[in-house]
């Protein structure tokens, strides 16, 4: 019956507890705690890019097959760009000698894979994507244009790079170039919409989170150089953008792509900080208010999540942190109550 009441008496305090922590670190920790689940039962959760690095540092991509269709293991402009970006960040924090090599590695191959003609850079992907079989080899994509911009203005900041500032401009000339010419853009009336994926003659799939990653870019070009060119290619982004965030809105959830992809977890924070940065860059409402739209569920307590997407590792989590918060405050009130009662010795 002691033993009960004790029970009793903590619960309510581990309860608490375990509430407040799960809402403060419960989505950091349960992907790991996943992936623990996984490798116990001698098993992984399926990657279908799983990224490597060669001996000088550049990151390189083992693509599953999807659709029928084998990547296997391609050098992406964008990764490679992206861990450039990383890097940068990691050096202007750290100032580590091996972040500052990491992000001229890649610098310098992005630099020779770039296809420049006529004072214009594209990225040509010679291998067939999975994910959407219609797009075929050779695709090039703005979001990569937007990405290496970005890495290449970084380049040019640290390091006084004047290759890596033409080849940004060279960059921002791709995006003036249609998909029927061989680019990534689709000019409309409404304004321009950067693919992804982009080839001649082929249906494409407008995906969100890839043009929005090309308007940062030129909003940064615009900003960092006072480029007219970069001013007017964002704003035709801006155009597109707004004029078609409607039929991405699912709600309070939004949509990967124009086939109505629900956006997972990854790319729901993805859109929703790209959303913020827009924002933050060009102090338009709409943005604002797509981000405050659709951050809505993920401001949701960690606990109630995990109970309306009955999420087992998220109960399992629940379950864990219960555990390690009642234990030591079961042992704190047994160790209170034997001191407390502990017999007093007998005067003689």
């Amino acid at each position: 019956m002691k033993k009960i009441i004790r029970y009793i008496l903590v619960l309510p305090f581990a309860v608490a507890i375990a509430y407040w922590l799960a809402g403060k670190f419960g989505d950091t920790i349960e992907e790991p705690l996943r992936n623990v689940l996984f490798a116990a039962k001698g098993d992984s959760i399926p990657d279908y890019a799983p990224v490597f690095y060669d001996d000088k540092g550049i990151p390189y991509v083992v693509y599953a097959t999807e659709n029928g269709i084998t990547p296997g293991k391609q050098y992406n402009a964008t990764i490679v760009a992206n861990f450039a970006l990383e890097q940068a960040a990691l050096y202007d924090s750290l100032k580590q000698p091996a972040n500052k090599q990491a992000f001229d590695n890649c610098i310098n191959w992005l630099k020779v894979n770039a296809t420049v003609s006529n004072d214009t850079a594209l990225y040509r992907y010679a291998w067939r994507q999975a994910w959407y079989p219609k797009v075929p080899a050779p695709f090039t994509s703005g979001m990569t244009n937007g990405m290496v911009m970005q890495a290449m203005l970084k380049a040019h900041a640290m390091n006084a790079d004047t290759a890596a500032w033409q080849l940004a401009r060279q960059l921002l000339h791709g995006c003036f170039v249609s998909i029927d010419s061989g680019g990534f853009t689709i000019m409309e009336p409404q304004g321009w919409w950067y693919e992804e994926f982009a080839a001649v003659g082929v249906e494409t799939p407008r995906i969100l989170d890839g043009h929005i990653f090309t308007v940062i870019g030129l909003l940064q070009y615009r900003n960092q150089q006072q480029e007219p060119l970069a001013a007017i290619a964002a704003e035709m982004g801006l155009q597109s953008l707004k004029y078609y965030l409607p039929a991405y809105d699912a709600g309070q959830q939004m949509y990967y792509d124009k086939y109505k992809k629900l956006a997972d977890r990854k790319y729901k924070q993805v859109i929703t900080t790209q959303l913020l940065q827009l924002y933050q860059l060009t102090n338009e409402a709409v943005f604002l208010q797509y981000y405050e739209k659709w951050t809505t569920p993920l401001k949701v307590h960690y606990v109630k999540r995990v109970l309306a997407e009955r999420n087992k590792t998220g109960a399992l989590l629940l379950g864990l942190l219960l555990i390690v918060c009642w234990l030591p405050l079961y042992i704190g009130l047994k160790l209170l109550i034997r001191k407390t009662m502990k017999p007093r010795r007998k005067r003689y």
